[in-house]
Parts: structure tokens; C-alpha cells; sequence
């Protein structure tokens, strides 16, 4: 029988403990729960990560760096602002339902921890400070209230996602995200 390699068994852990996490909450799912529906030994947890805290972590590390690259990738491939952001607008929303509930445990159970919080969305804020220099360098925005802006902004989408339908969040972060980047300078 063929040994699993390292990584899967990481990445099975991940992706079970995401979805138990956005179906159950993460206070209601256990190690052991993780463990038997990633088919893998508790210990074998332990191998990858201490705790389940530090499951969430590296799970909402993983949505912020996959919506990160995403961000970059429509960001480096968009000649125009409008193509920016008709782009953004369907990255964002792509697979909204399950990275919405890991976001928002993340932000929860992470609140006691800033340093961490920082770290993890270090790259993302690093993209949209390229975005913010691209469109808004020479506005009266700085980069602090456009970076908290857009912020809320998606953790708004991300919190209302289980209550709109796809359309409805496309619609409101198209008209957000032009009345951002699309205002007067000066």
C-alpha cells in the first residue's frame, strides 16, 4: 500500500476541519471528530498541528492566501479599473459560502491575538497597498481608510453571504468598489 504523503494528509486535515468548522461552528467540533472524518489517527493531528486553534489559523491562512493570490492575479491582469474590479467582483464571490464562515471564525477566535491577526493577512494588505498606488495614489484617501474600507467591506459581503443570493452580493460590491476607486481625485 502506497504511503500517503505528508502534505495530503495536511491538506485532507485542512479541508475536513473547514468544512466540519463551516457547518458546525468551531466550538462544536472536536479533534476526534476532525480525525475520523479525515480518516486519519488524532496523533496524526498532532504531527501537523498543537490544537485546534491552530487548525483554524492555518485554514483561514489558507482562504486569505488563496483570496490574496486571486486579488493579485486580477489586480496584475486588469488593463483598466473597470476590468478591475468586474474581475474583483467575481473573485470574491467564487466559493463565498464556505470561505465566509471560516473568515468570520477566524476573526472571532482570533480577536485575542492582534500580532497573529496582522501576520496572516500581511500578503493581502501588501496586494492592496499595489491596488491603492495603481487607482487612488494622489486622491484625499490614504491608504489606511481605503485598506479599511474595502476590508469591511468584505467582511460585510462575507457575513451577509448565507442571506444573499450570488447576484445580489456581485451587485453591491460592484457599486461599493466603484464608488471607491472610481471617485473624483482632490
Amino acid at each position: 500500500m502506497a504511503q500517503v504523503k505528508k502534505e495530503d494528509k495536511k491538506k485532507r486535515i485542512l479541508n475536513t476541519a473547514m468544512r466540519l468548522f463551516a457547518e458546525k461552528g468551531f466550538r462544536n467540533v472536536s479533534l476526534d471528530e476532525i480525525a475520523r472524518e479525515a480518516k486519519v489517527g488524532k496523533g496524526t493531528i498532532y504531527v501537523y498541528f498543537d490544537s485546534k486553534m491552530r487548525i483554524l489559523e492555518e485554514s483561514a491562512k489558507s482562504v486569505f492566501n488563496g483570496f490574496t493570490e486571486s486579488f493579485r492575479l486580477v489586480f496584475e491582469r486588469s488593463e483598466s479599473i473597470d476590468e478591475f474590479i468586474d474581475n474583483l467582483v467575481n473573485s470574491v464571490v467564487e466559493n463565498i459560502s464556505v470561505k465566509s464562515k471560516i473568515m468570520m471564525l477566524f476573526h472571532k477566535e482570533s480577536s485575542y491575538d492582534r500580532e497573529k491577526y496582522i501576520q496572516t493577512i500581511s500578503d493581502y494588505k501588501e496586494t492592496l497597498k499595489r491596488v491603492y498606488e495603481r487607482f487612488l495614489k494622489g486622491s484625499d484617501v490614504s491608504f489606511e481608510e481605503f485598506h479599511s474600507v474595502l476590508t469591511g467591506i468584505f467582511m460585510a459581503i462575507y457575513m451577509m453571504a448565507e442571506n444573499l443570493g450570488e447576484d445580489e452580493m456581485k451587485k453591491m460590491l460592484k457599486r461599493v468598489l466603484i464608488c471607491i476607486l472610481k471617485r473624483e481625485k482632490g
